[in-house]
């Protein structure tokens, strides 16, 4: 079986994008997560997670922000 290598800079975006929802959701308090990626796993703390393990925890951060005004929807019926 091959294993899924992601490139650097998939990697990145992913702690990128978990760093921002986190720091949106909790107003950059003073506790900012530490992602690190090592060996095929991302690291939060000494926790190991799997790419979509951190994709998924950034999806249910993003649940928790409220929607922009000039996002998807403007609120005027078509």
């Amino acid at each position: 079986m091959g294993k899924n290598k992601l490139s650097h800079e998939e990697i990145q975006a992913i702690i990128n994008d978990y760093q921002q929802a986190y720091r949106m959701v909790y107003w950059g308090g003073a506790i900012n997560p530490i992602v690190s990626y090592r060996k095929g796993w991302f690291y939060q703390g000494k926790i190991p997670y799997r790419a979509k393990e951190i994709q998924a925890m950034t999806a249910r951060l993003k649940h928790y922000l409220p929607q922009r005004a000039d996002s998807d929807d403007d609120g005027e019926p078509d």
